[in-house]
C-alpha cells in the first residue's frame, strides 16, 4: 500500500492515540517511518497498478499486529473503518446526507 493511502486512513481517525500524540497535527511520512522503524518495517519504492510511490507491504504489519495490538483493539479499528464518515451520516438536521 502506498504511504499516502496509509496516511489518509490514519489521519481520518481523529480519536486515535496518534492524533493525541501529535496534538491534532496530521501523521506525516517521516513520523510514520520513525514509529515503524523499531519493528523492522521500512518504506520502500512500490509499483502498484502502473504507479510508483513509497509504501509498505501489508504482510509487514501482520506480525506487528499479532504481537502488539490486542484483539479488542483490532476489532474496534475494524468496526470504525466500516462506519461511514461523520460528514456523510449527519448533515446537521439529524438526517443522513445523500452522497
Amino acid at each position: 500500500m502506498f504511504t499516502r493511502d496509509l496516511l489518509a486512513g490514519l489521519n481520518s481517525r481523529l480519536h486515535r492515540p496518534w492524533a493525541e500524540t501529535l496534538k491534532g497535527k496530521p501523521v506525516t511520512e517521516q513520523w510514520l517511518a520513525q514509529q515503524l522503524r523499531p519493528y523492522g518495517v521500512k518504506p520502500r519504492t512500490l509499483w502498484l497498478n502502473g504507479a510508483q510511490a513509497k509504501g509498505y507491504f501489508s504482510e509487514e504489519f501482520t506480525d506487528i499486529s499479532q504481537r502488539y495490538i490486542s484483539q479488542s483493539e483490532l476489532d474496534a479499528l475494524k468496526q470504525e473503518s466500516e462506519e461511514p464518515p461523520p460528514s456523510a451520516t449527519n448533515n446537521g438536521s439529524g438526517q443522513t446526507a445523500a452522497l
